[in-house]
């Protein structure tokens, strides 16, 4: 039971990590990336080993950006990947499709599958909706067990906490509330308007 509990605190510790870190960065393209089963076969491992040389890759040949990406298991047991990009601008090509009046987008420098990229329209959402791909069937992989789950770049950055006691008027919704205290999840623009310049975050 005490297993159990453990991996199911890990699952929600590494979707609210995914959260935190995509409303925290820049963030303007949402990627699909798949991988052909005639040419890759159904390893997981191959799939995320592929996924970090190719990012490699890009990095070597675009300079750093920021990324997240994170896999989905398909219906089929085979996984793909859902990424989020921000000051990256590799080469795209017109897919001819579009989604919602938007265009999507190609990437032909993947070359394990098909490619849809499009712009970001809420951060928001988008966040939500890559947290969701963390899923417990993948948390308890024994492909993924004591391995990475997903890539993140290093210049991503988590969002600061502060522990704020005095009563402050006109702040917006809180997220959370109880009789203990409020929690306010906020742009710093927003922040800095309500209080300020904060020096020390609130230590873990």
């Amino acid at each position: 039971m005490r297993l159990k509990e453990s991996r199911l605190a890990n699952l929600y510790k590494t979707k609210n990590k995914l959260r935190d870190y995509a409303k925290n960065n820049h963030f303007d393209k949402f990627w699909t990336l798949t991988f052909d089963p005639k040419i890759c076969g159904a390893s997981d491992d191959y799939r995320f080993e592929e996924m970090r040389k190719w990012l490699r890759k890009m990095r070597d040949k675009y300079g750093k950006f920021n990324y997240l990406a994170v896999p989905e298991r398909h219906k089929s047991g085979q996984i793909h990947w859902h990424m989020m990009t921000g000051y990256f601008e590799p080469k795209l090509i017109d897919s001819g499709k579009e989604y919602r009046n938007i265009p999507i987008l190609n990437c032909p420098e993947w070359e394990f599958g098909f490619t849809n990229i499009q712009n970001v329209r809420s951060k928001k959402k988008i966040s939500n909706y890559v947290s969701k791909y963390i899923t417990k069937d993948l948390m308890d992989s024994p492909a993924r067990r004591n391995k990475k789950k997903y890539w993140g770049s290093s210049l991503l950055e988590l969002p600061e906490v502060f522990s704020i006691s005095e009563e402050v008027n006109g702040l917006p919704e809180a997220g959370f509330e109880s009789e203990v205290c409020k929690i306010y999840d906020m742009e710093k623009a927003d922040f800095t308007k309500y209080f300020g310049e904060r020096k020390k975050p609130l230590a873990d």
